[in-house]
C-alpha cells in the first residue's frame, strides 16, 4: 500500500458526510473544478476522519480555501486525540503566511508565501514522527520545492492515525476542504511519496455493463444506481437475494487533461432489508474480466459506504492508466 486514502467528497450531501468516517457533518459546498468541498465552520467545530493504520512516517495532500487569511488551527494530523503536526496561519509582517506546529505548540517552520483569503491552495505535509529527530515539510500548489521544513525537531513519539479539518479562531471563521489524498511512503513509485498538486475526479454510472444480474426499483441497470452530489437510500437502487450475482455499469471518462492516475477507489453505498447475514463485494471489469474486491464485513439494516482503494496498480496488476479508467466497469457481487 502506499496511497492510503482519498475523498473528493463530490458524491455526498452534508448529512451522509459520516457514513464514510467523518466525525461531525459539515458543510457541501461548491469546490474545485466544478465539484464540491467539505466546510467547516467555527460554530459547528472540528471534524476528524480516522485513517486505515497509524503511520510514522506520513504525507497528506489537499485543496485548502481560507474565506479569511488569518487562522489558528486548518490541518492537523493526528494520533488519538493528540495533534502531531497542526498547520497554521500566522500574520508575518504585512502578510499571513503558513506555519507548522507541533503538540506542545512549539512553532517547527513557517513559510513566506502569502496566504489571500478566498484563494484554493494545495497543501501538502509531510511528517516523520520521532520525539527527537522529527521532520516536517510542507509545499504549495504542486510545487517540489519547500515552502517550509525543519529537521531534528519534536513530533512526538506516536504515529499518525486520522486526520482533523478546523476553523479554529473566532466566531464566523470557516475553512473548505476539497480533492484530498494520503501517503504512508511504503510500496512502490510513483505512489510513495509526494503525488504533488492532485484532483480527485469523481466518476458516474452511464450506462448498463455487461454484468445486470441484480434488480431494480424500476427498470433495473445503472440508473437505479446513478446518484451523484448525494446517494438517495430507498427512492433508487438495485437488489439482490443470490450469492454470485453480479452488477457492472459503465461510467463517465476521466477529465481530457488527466495524464496520470495515481489510484482508484470504488465507492458502494448498501444495506441489507432482512434478517440474516449478507455481505458484498466491489467489482472492477478490466478488458472484459471482473475482479471481485475484499468483501464488505456482514451488512447493517442502516446505509453505510463501503470502499476498497486499488492503488498504483488495476486488479489485472497491470499499471492505471486514464484509458484503462475510461474503458472500465465497475459495480458490486452478492458473496452471501
Amino acid at each position: 500500500m502506499a496511497v492510503v486514502f482519498m475523498e473528493g467528497f463530490d458524491h455526498l450531501s452534508a448529512a451522509q458526510l459520516p457514513s464514510k468516517g467523518w466525525s461531525v457533518v459539515m458543510n457541501i459546498v461548491a469546490g474545485r473544478f466544478g465539484g464540491q468541498a467539505a466546510q467547516v465552520t467555527y460554530s459547528t467545530g472540528t471534524s476528524s476522519r480516522a485513517l486505515p493504520g497509524a503511520y510514522s512516517t506520513y504525507i497528506h495532500g489537499q485543496a485548502l480555501l481560507l474565506p479569511y487569511a488569518a487562522i489558528e488551527t486548518v490541518i492537523a494530523l493526528r494520533s488519538g486525540a493528540t495533534n502531531v503536526v497542526r498547520l497554521t496561519t500566522v500574520t508575518s509582517g504585512p502578510n499571513v503566511v503558513f506555519r507548522l506546529i507541533n503538540a506542545s505548540g512549539t512553532v517547527l517552520a513557517t513559510g513566506t508565501t502569502p496566504i489571500r483569503a478566498s484563494v484554493w491552495y494545495y497543501v501538502e505535509m509531510k511528517v516523520v514522527v520521532h520525539a527527537s529527530a522529527g521532520t516536517v515539510e510542507l509545499r504549495l500548489n504542486g510545487s517540489s520545492t519547500a515552502e517550509c521544513s525543519a529537521t531534528g525537531v519534536n513530533t512526538g513519539s506516536s504515529n499518525i492515525d486520522n486526520v482533523l479539518l478546523s476553523a479554529e479562531y473566532y466566531s464566523g471563521m470557516v475553512t473548505q476542504s476539497d480533492d484530498m489524498y494520503g501517503v504512508d511512503t511504503t510500496g512502490s513509485a510513483p505512489t510513495n511519496t509526494w503525488l504533488g498538486e492532485v484532483r480527485v475526479c469523481t466518476l458516474i454510472p452511464n450506462g448498463n455493463g455487461a454484468n445486470t444480474a441484480w434488480g431494480g426499483t424500476g427498470t433495473g441497470g445503472f440508473g437505479e444506481w446513478d446518484d451523484i452530489t448525494a446517494h438517495d437510500d430507498d427512492t433508487t437502487y438495485v437488489s439482490s437475494s443470490t450469492p454470485g450475482d453480479r452488477e457492472t455499469s459503465t461510467l463517465t471518462d476521466l477529465s481530457a487533461a488527466t495524464s496520470t492516475v495515481f489510484a482508484v477507489q470504488t465507492n458502494l453505498v448498501a444495506r441489507k432489508d432482512d434478517a440474516g447475514t449478507r455481505t458484498i463485494a466491489p467489482v472492477v471489469v478490466i478488458g472484459g474480466t471482473p475482479y471481485d474486491g475484499t468483501t464488505t464485513a456482514a451488512l447493517s439494516s442502516s446505509y453505510a459506504d463501503y470502499t476498497q482503494l486499488y492503488d498504483r496498480l488495476d486488479p489485472s496488476g497491470a499499471t492505471w492508466t486514464a484509458s484503462t479508467v475510461n474503458a472500465m466497469e465497475t459495480g458490486v457481487k452478492e458473496i452471501a
